[in-house]
């Protein structure tokens, strides 16, 4: 790696500051993705799944309670309490439709909107049944209103519930799924994560030892020199490992210090010149 050590000291630390900030933008772009992944499964639990489930079940909830109409009708004689009761049903007719237009909205699993059509079909049959019933049941005749009830009309209400069984039980394997997705993406995201920071920061931990070194060993080695040169030791060894300011400065003292040898010598030459002449 001698071409790093050759490059300037600004041009070091701004390597190795660009490669840890490369690393934390890394990680942070890891993290918004995991918690994209982690947001799109929890919206789609909540969005999709548990709306369904519920809407199945207040399907469910409104064929029993339009049941539940339909035999206090039968059971009541007074025209009152059957006119209260097929209000009732009316209104429960109408919430039927609702939830059952809502969870169409809702629809995402394969085979989920031939379930969703045959449930459909039975409620329009039940719905015959129940309009038989009802005017059996308006002209006192209770008995065969009965009959039915018990008979063709809870055979197609038992498929119903099959059928609105089924769709909740899609929905709430989706959901499960769904969250099982979720934890599978936060574990999975939560290691990358640590491992990455775990990296960035034994990154930076090595550029900062390695910048560290590359400046200060020159810097030390030059004030030795300075030092033996101070003391009157011109027999210090320079050596010049690298191109950066260090190295310069390195190779500034190595010329100083052959300068001074140059120079003593020049002195001691003429020092023993002049004695000589002195002597003669």
């Amino acid at each position: 790696m001698k071409w790093f050590f050759d490059l300037r000291i600004a041009t070091k630390l701004i390597l190795s500051f660009g490669a840890v900030l490369v690393l934390t933008a890394a990680l942070g772009v890891s993290a918004i993705f995991s918690m994209a992944r982690i947001n799109e499964a929890s919206t789609d639990l909540s969005a999709n799944w548990m709306p369904s489930v519920l809407a199945a079940m207040s399907m469910r909830s409104d064929v029993s309670d339009l049941r539940r109409w339909e035999l206090a009708h039968m059971l009541a004689a007074a025209d009152s309490d059957m006119a209260l009761n097929e209000t009732r049903m009316t209104e429960t007719q109408a919430k039927l439709k609702t939830d059952g237009d809502k969870y169409r909205t809702l629809i995402s699993e394969p085979g989920e909107k031939e379930l969703f059509e045959r449930f459909l079909v039975l409620n329009d049959e039940f719905m015959r049944l129940h309009a038989t019933m009802l005017s059996l049941s308006r002209e006192m005749k209770k008995e065969e209103a009965r009959a039915l009830a018990v008979g063709p009309s809870a055979k197609v209400m038992a498929d119903m519930m099959v059928a609105l069984d089924k769709l909740v039980a899609i929905n709430t394997d989706g959901g499960v799924r769904s969250s099982a997705s979720a934890d599978a993406t936060y574990a999975g995201s939560r290691a990358s994560l640590i491992g990455l920071l775990v990296g960035i920061v034994a990154v930076g931990m090595l550029l900062a030892l390695w910048v560290a070194r590359s400046v200060s060993r020159p810097l030390i080695e030059a004030v030795g020199v300075a030092r033996q040169v101070a003391a009157g030791d011109l027999t210090a060894q320079v050596v010049v490992k690298s191109q950066d300011e260090t190295g310069q400065l390195m190779q500034a003292l190595k010329d100083m210090n052959a300068s001074l040898q140059s120079l003593v010598g020049q002195v001691r030459s003429g020092t023993d010149t002049i004695a000589t002449a002195s002597s003669q």
